[in-house]
C-alpha cells in the first residue's frame, strides 16, 4: 500500500500511514449538498488495535464501520473502496458538549503527496468498483483512523488524548482519483445517479481508550 504523512495540528506527533491518494475537497453534509442526493454517514468503532510508540505515547488504530445512508430523492453513486478508507480529518473531544462547543482535545489532519490516478471514463459506473445506492437504502464500507495516545491523563502532551471515553467526528473522502474531468464524468453518469466525490462528515461517535492497553508491534506484517 502507498504511504502518506499524518500531520497533527499540534505538530508534535508524526505517524506513517497507508492511504488512498486524493486531494482535499470541501466537506459536504446531507443538508448542504445542493442536489437531490443526500448521503448521511454514520460511523461506529468495530475494532481497536494499540500500537507501540515511545515511553510516553502510543497510537490507537480504530477500524470504523462507515454506513452511507441515502436520504435523498435520487440514487447516489459511491466508489467501492477495496480497503479501509484512511480518514482525512478528525476532531476529538472529551464529550458531546465539548465537541459542539469546539473544545477539542486534538485535531487530526492528513497530508498526501502522491499523484492520484485518472478517474474512469466509462459510459456507466463499473459495478465492481462503484455502488449505486437507491433512495432510502444504505451501503457499508470501513475506515481506519490512527490516534496518538499518552499513557497518563496528566501531564497533557500536545496532540494526544489520554485514557478514557472520547467523542469524535471525522471527514471521510472516498474518492481516490484525480478531480480532473470530474464535472464531465458527473454529467455522463447523471442519468444513473449523483456521483459522490466530496468529503462527508460523520455523526459524532464515542470510543474508549483503556487505561492498560495491550500494545502490539504494528510494524510487523503491516498491510
Amino acid at each position: 500500500m502507498r504511504s502518506c504523512l499524518l500531520v497533527l495540528t499540534a505538530g508534535l506527533f508524526l505517524h506513517s500511514l497507508a492511504v488512498s491518494s486524493h486531494p482535499t475537497r470541501a466537506s459536504a453534509s446531507a443538508q448542504d449538498r445542493g442536489d437531490d442526493s443526500k448521503l448521511e454517514l454514520v460511523a461506529a468503532v468495530k475494532h481497536a488495535r494499540f500500537c507501540e510508540g515511545d515511553r510516553d505515547t502510543y497510537s490507537a488504530h480504530l477500524l470504523l464501520s462507515l454506513r452511507y445512508i441515502n436520504s435523498g430523492k435520487r440514487a447516489a453513486i459511491l466508489y467501492r473502496s477495496q480497503h479501509p478508507i484512511e480518514i482525512t480529518r478528525a476532531t476529538i473531544a472529551q464529550n458531546l458538549p465539548s465537541l459542539h462547543n469546539n473544545r477539542y482535545e486534538t485535531t487530526l489532519r492528513y497530508d498526501q503527496f502522491i499523484e492520484p490516478p485518472s478517474a474512469p471514463d466509462t459510459p456507466r459506473p463499473d459495478p465492481r468498483k462503484f455502488k449505486v445506492i437507491a433512495p432510502g437504502s444504505s451501503f457499508e464500507l470501513t475506515g481506519m483512523v490512527a490516534i496518538p495516545v499518552r499513557f497518563k491523563l496528566s501531564p497533557a502532551i500536545s496532540g494526544t488524548i489520554g485514557p478514557g471515553r472520547h467523542v469524535m467526528t471525522a471527514e471521510v473522502s472516498n474518492w481516490p482519483f484525480s478531480f480532473k474531468g470530474i464535472d464531465r464524468l458527473r454529467t455522463k453518469w447523471s442519468g444513473i445517479g449523483n456521483l459522490e466525490y466530496n468529503e462527508i462528515g460523520t455523526n459524532p461517535f464515542s470510543f474508549v481508550i483503556p487505561s492498560d492497553p495491550h500494545l502490539e508491534d504494528c510494524s510487523v506484517n503491516e498491510k
